[in-house]
């Protein structure tokens, strides 16, 4: 299950057909209107944006109904959609960029939430790509989502640093 930051960050590094072709994706209606809503504008998020909503028949659209119960001052209704999905049991784990709101969101579905860049570590620890291609990656996201500096970015960064190898 990921939610529409998410989505959006794979996309904006060239990543999302990757992530589509390794793993079975998730996303809710709600993400859906919220990339459609993003995709109206002329900037580098919008056209992630479109690119997801292009690749959208190779996930898996789930309609959410009574997402509003989640919905706090941090988490909004793409995530809350999310976590209506995964506490009717129907996703494992929730995909977000949100660094704010992992704290409000850990509170409502345990440590079934990851981080974006969770994906790259896996993608390496796979095989699929090496670890200095996933860190560029990760550095592309950071530019291009104004990721440099802050937490998030630090949190990969250590993250990285813990068991993957340079091979």
């Amino acid at each position: 299950m990921a939610d529409t930051s998410a989505l959006v960050s794979l996309a904006s590094a060239s990543l999302l057909s990757l992530v589509l072709s390794e793993f079975d994706v998730v996303v809710t209606d709600i993400v859906v209107g919220e990339l459609d809503a993003m995709s109206t504008f002329d900037d580098a998020h919008s056209r992630a944006a479109t690119l997801v909503l292009e690749n959208i028949d190779s996930m898996r659209v789930l309609n959410a109904s009574d997402y509003q119960r989640f919905m706090t001052s941090r988490i909004d209704s793409g995530e809350a959609s999310c976590l209506e999905i995964i506490d009717g049991g129907r996703c494992d784990y929730l995909l977000t960029d949100d660094f704010r709101a992992l704290g409000e969101i850990e509170k409502q579905i345990g440590d079934v939430v990851l981080l974006s860049p969770i994906i790259l570590k896996v993608l390496v620890m796979r095989g699929i790509i090496g670890k200095g291609e996933a860190l560029a990656k990760l550095g592309e996201i950071a530019r291009k989502r104004d990721w440099l500096g802050r937490p998030i970015y630090r949190y990969a960064m250590r993250y990285f640093d813990e068991g993957v190898s340079d091979a």
